[in-house]
């Protein structure tokens, strides 16, 4: 019999570190658990949707252009790329 495989559970304690505290990231085209996990234990907050409080768009392409990148150049919050992203915080996801 196989066993399940258990996911990353979200973060529900206190940041371990706070290098991230006050940054809210908001992905597109991609999700990342392990990112998302990551940020949470630095302090950042991950949301769902771009608005004033979003200080980085993590997208999978930056040559694309979603609806989710337009609002973000419009309000001046930061591109990143999914890749640079995962060296910034040392992620590696199986592909």
């Amino acid at each position: 019999m196989a066993t399940k495989e258990k996911k990353p559970k979200r973060l529900t304690e206190k940041p371990i570190t706070h290098e991230k505290d006050g940054l809210s990231y908001c992905f597109t085209g991609i999700r990342s658990e392990l990112c998302e996990i990551a940020l949470e234990k630095m302090g950042a907050r991950v949301i769902s949707g771009v608005s004033s409080k979003t200080t980085h768009l993590v997208c999978k392409d930056l040559d694309g252009y979603s609806q989710k990148m337009r609002d973000a150049e419009e309000i001046g919050v930061k591109l990143i790329s999914i890749d640079d992203l995962q060296k910034e915080l040392g992620v590696v996801e199986e592909k």
